[in-house]
Formats: C-alpha cells, sequence, structure tokens
C-alpha cells in the first residue's frame, strides 16, 4: 500500500497554507487599489503607500514578488517543522488581514465583502 512520508505530508501543507496566502495577497492587493483613490483610505505601510501613488503595476511587482521570496524561502526549507509553522503563521496573519478588511467595508459602508 502506498503511504506518504511525514516530510512529504508537511511539503504538502506548507503549499497549501502558502496557496491560501497568496489567494489572499493577491485579494488584498485588489482591496487596496481599488479602496487607494478613496478619501478614507489610509495604506499604513509607507513602502507601498509610496507606490500607490503610481501604475498598479508597480505596487504588483512589489506584493507579488515579496510573496514569491517568502514563499520560495519556506518551500526550500520544507523538510524543517519551523517552515511549516512559518507557513502556518503567514497563513493566520493575512486571515487576520482579511478580518481587518472584513471590520473597514462593515464600519464604513454597512456591508460585507465575502
Amino acid at each position: 500500500m502506498f503511504t506518504i512520508s511525514s516530510q512529504n505530508e508537511r511539503a504538502l501543507r506548507i503549499l497549501l497554507a502558502l496557496i491560501a496566502v497568496w489567494a489572499i495577497g493577491v485579494m488584498d492587493l485588489f482591496l487596496t487599489h481599488g479602496q487607494a483613490s478613496q478619501p478614507h483610505f489610509n495604506e499604513l505601510n509607507p513602502l507601498a503607500a509610496s507606490l500607490l501613488a503610481g501604475p498598479l503595476h508597480q505596487l504588483a511587482a512589489f506584493k507579488l514578488g515579496l510573496l514569491t521570496a517568502g514563499s520560495l524561502i519556506l518551500l526550500s526549507l520544507r523538510n524543517y517543522w519551523q517552515s511549516e509553522l512559518g507557513a502556518w503563521i503567514l497563513f493566520a496573519s493575512h486571515m487576520a488581514l482579511m478580518g481587518w478588511w472584513g471590520l473597514y467595508h462593515v464600519l464604513l459602508f454597512g456591508i460585507v465583502v465575502v
């Protein structure tokens, strides 16, 4: 019978966490870009705030470049439990970010973004 080793299971869990992080990261990019022109929106990341003044591809390159670099680091260290822990912490922080976006939309518009 075919069984998946513990290392393969860990690599799969890391990959799944990173796929979710990427999905949330892309959603955050579009939400940020969509709200950037609104007078009530204030980007707290100073580097991202300066990139928002330019074209979307600059902000996208910054965001996706950081996601790529972090993902490659975690995937290259996938045999260590610390890499899996890092992937899940990253996932949890991105879920908190989506919670922040949800609260932002509820307080500002009285709607929930699903």
